[in-house]
């Protein structure tokens, strides 16, 4: 008897972001690298970019969890389901402040110590290689008490002259409650305009 295959067809979004990804891989694997010793000058502002430039992203993220609240919690057994609301500022790339509402699922009562998942919806007021406006990220991605790694993914219209931004990447960072951590708040990805 042969095997069977069982292949699922993406969704749409998921065909997206993969092709989204594969663009990011090609654009990195293309930039120069710099060997060892070589002399480096010191980088000039990066212009604002328009349709059609695709501008790679990197920078960090902070959140103060003096925000923090709790707008759902549940838990049952050894589950526990958290949704709340935190302000942050994000640096680099991306310049300026985000409003995040975020659903945690933890498989242990003591939420953000061991095997969570996240998604967050993160409206950030911000500059964009010299553009301003309003955009909204979603994220998602999995962690324990001391990291967590996910993606991002920038979605809907926006407004300003960020107005049709588009973007992706991946984010890594460690929870508010383990502040000694040596895994750092970090993003890397990219952005473009839609037409």
């Amino acid at each position: 008897m042969l095997p069977v295959l069982n292949l699922v067809r993406p969704s749409p979004r998921g065909a997206r972001l993969a092709a989204l990804l594969l663009l990011l891989s090609l654009v990195l694997l293309a930039s120069p690298m710099v060997p060892a010793g070589a002399q480096t000058t010191t980088p000039t502002p990066t212009p604002a970019f328009s349709p059609g430039d695709l501008v790679t992203a990197s920078g960090s993220f902070s959140f103060d969890n003096s925000t923090s609240r709790d707008t759902f919690r549940f838990t049952l057994g050894p589950t526990t389901v958290a949704e709340r609301r935190v302000q942050g500022a994000i640096t680099g790339t991306m310049q300026g402040s985000v409003d995040t509402s975020e659903k945690i699922v933890s498989r242990d009562p003591g939420i953000l110590t061991t095997n969570y998942t996240f998604k967050s919806t993160q409206v950030c007021t911000c500059t964009v290689n010299g553009k301003r406006g309003v955009f909204t990220l979603s994220l998602e991605g999995y962690g324990d008490a001391n990291a967590f790694y996910g993606t991002y993914e920038v979605f809907g219209t926006g407004s300003g002259e960020l107005t049709m931004l588009r973007g992706f990447g991946t984010l890594q960072g460690h929870p508010a409650s383990n502040p000694s951590s040596p895994v750092p708040n970090q993003y890397r990805g990219a952005f473009f305009f839609g037409q």
